[in-house]
Parts: C-alpha cells; sequence; structure tokens
C-alpha cells in the first residue's frame, strides 16, 4: 500500500522509517496483552492511516477516530481511490475522520483506551507538546495506553513531562524502542505510556 512520503524525508527513506515501525511494532508486549476489544481508540495526526492500519493488525477496535488538521490538500486527497482504500483496510468497525489538533483535542475527557501517534508530535513547537500530551491524556481513560512513534522524543523528556507542573495528569512508560540512533543516540522510538 502506498501511504505516501513524510514531509521531512524522501520516499525511500519514508519506506525505511514505516519498515522499521512494522518489525518493531511486533515487539510491543502490550500489543500482545490488549486482547479484548477496544470500544473507542484515536489517532492522533492520522494523516493516511498508516499508524491505525499497522496497530489494527494486532488489536480489535470498534470506534477509531482520525484526528489531524486535514488542509484542503488533504481533503482533495480523501477523494481520491488511493485515500479511500486505504481508510477501507484498516480494522475497525468505524471510522470517523475529525479536523483537529493535537493540543485541543475536540473530545470529552475519558473517553479513550487507547490513543496513537506516528510522526506528528515532533511538528510541534515544546510547549505545545506539553498542552498536546496533557490533552491527550485528558482524553484517555485511567489505565488507558498512547502508543507513539516520532522523532525527538526520549524517555528522558517524557519522564521530565511527567514529572512536571506542565503535566496534570500522571503516567508511566511501560516500554519504550529504539528504531534510530543519531550520533549514538536515540533519535526515534516508539514508546507505550500509560495513564494512572
Amino acid at each position: 500500500m502506498d501511504f505516501g512520503t513524510y514531509h521531512h524525508s524522501s520516499r525511500k527513506q519514508s519506506e525505511l522509517i514505516r519498515e522499521r515501525i512494522r518489525i518493531n511494532l511486533k515487539k510491543l508486549k502490550i500489543l500482545k496483552e490488549l486482547d479484548k476489544p477496544l470500544s473507542n481508540v484515536i489517532d492522533i495526526g492520522f494523516g493516511l492511516g498508516f499508524f491505525s492500519y499497522e496497530i489494527s493488525k494486532f488489536l480489535k477496535i470498534k470506534n477509531l477516530v482520525g484526528l489531524d488538521t486535514f488542509d484542503e490538500r488533504y481533503i482533495k486527497n480523501l477523494n481520491t481511490s488511493k485515500a479511500i482504500s486505504i481508510v477501507d483496510k484498516i480494522s475497525a468497525e468505524k471510522i470517523t475522520l475529525v479536523k483537529g489538533d493535537a493540543s485541543d483535542i475536540p473530545f470529552k475527557d475519558s473517553m479513550f483506551e487507547l490513543a496513537i501517534s506516528n510522526l506528528t508530535l515532533h511538528n510541534l513547537p515544546k510547549e505545545k507538546r506539553s498542552e498536546a500530551f496533557n490533552e491527550i491524556f485528558r482524553t484517555l481513560k485511567n489505565g488507558g495506553i498512547f502508543i507513539y512513534s516520532d522523532f525527538i522524543f526520549h524517555k528522558n523528556e517524557i519522564i521530565a513531562l511527567s514529572g512536571s507542573s506542565a503535566s496534570y495528569y500522571n503516567f508511566k512508560v511501560i516500554e519504550s524502542i529504539n528504531l534510530f540512533t543519531c550520533n549514538g543516540n536515540p533519535c526515534f522510538i516508539i514508546s507505550v505510556l500509560q495513564k494512572y
């Protein structure tokens, strides 16, 4: 399936990123432990649905919300058979696409059991990332899981955020897998956080 090219990389690099994500999602323990159907899942930065598509291979999802800024170009692409065929292949009973921003998620508190995000949060300025994390955890149920893959973030930044006054919600890092190393340091990871 053609999920396009990420704005920060070439087509070849985009495919390499997606392949590393596919391989490493299989290693996440949480995807093996979440064996009950999930009523409500949100994909923050839905794009063409790559992360939802991959996650749905492991989980039974009833309702999936794809949240994105959905600019005019995206809306135009939604009308193409390519975009429609990708959304149709995501294994969820119902998919709703919603225009919105990660730092102001238009849903009530404690609505979702799972939030996912791929290559979205690094696009936000650091102060907006704090707001986005607060919004994600506001909309997650207690015990809810947030799985994301992204650049920039590393475990120390997340741990610092979880203990800072910028974070209104308690969460812990359950798992973290390094996908790429830059100058000897993790620079692209998949992390799993849990709200408690």
